[in-house]
This record gives C-alpha cells, structure tokens and sequence, in this order.
C-alpha cells in the first residue's frame, strides 16, 4: 500500500520526519520498449558489435606480428593465436547454429 504522501494526495506534502521516501517508478517511456520511445538494444548491438571489431582486429595484427617474427614463436603467444583461431571458429559457427534453429522452430507444429 502506497500512502498518500508518496502519491501527492493529501498530507504535508512529504514524508514523515524519519521516512524515505519512495523513488520513482519508471514506464515504460523512462526503460523504452525498442519503439522508439527510448534507449533500446539496438545500442548495444552498435557497441558490442565495436568491441567485437575492434578485438578482431587487434588479434589479427598480433597474429601477423607473431607469425612475421621468430623470435614471438614461443608457448605464450602460440596458445594466444591457437585461442583466436578457435574463437573465431566458434563464433563463426554461432550464426548457423542460430539459423538452424529458427528453422526447426518454423517447423514445429
């Protein structure tokens, strides 16, 4: 039960000495609802598609750098490459496996 000073009905206009007071609650206009109406995941797709870039590219370069100097051919940066390699191997899969799977949900009576 919401008193009545939290809703602006009556009272002193405020809480009592002592009492917090109630924060706001959001709609669906303050949390936005990918309409439109507000910040939606579409943000998130932009930014984390950016990171993924630029993490790609970042280890792309190391892979040349490794790979073009003997010296870098050690364990360390050989497990680094061999984890790049199944990464993108995996996330490389991960599109299939999405589509695979919207195709038998499709079919699902």
């Amino acid at each position: 039960m919401v008193p009545d000073w939290a809703e602006g009905r009556g009272g002193e206009g405020g809480p009592p000495e002592g009492a917090a007071a109630e924060p706001p609650r959001a709609t669906a206009a303050d949390v936005g609802d990918g309409n439109g109406d507000g910040p939606g995941g579409e943000v998130w797709i932009v930014l984390f598609g950016g990171v993924m870039a630029l993490s790609v590219a970042a280890n792309v370069l190391l892979t040349a750098a490794v790979l073009s100097n003997r010296k870098k051919h050690t364990v360390v940066y050989a497990t680094l490459v061999f984890l790049f390699g199944l990464n993108l191997v995996s996330g490389a899969g991960s599109p299939l496996f999405i589509l695979s799977f919207s195709r038998d949900f499709e079919r699902s009576p």
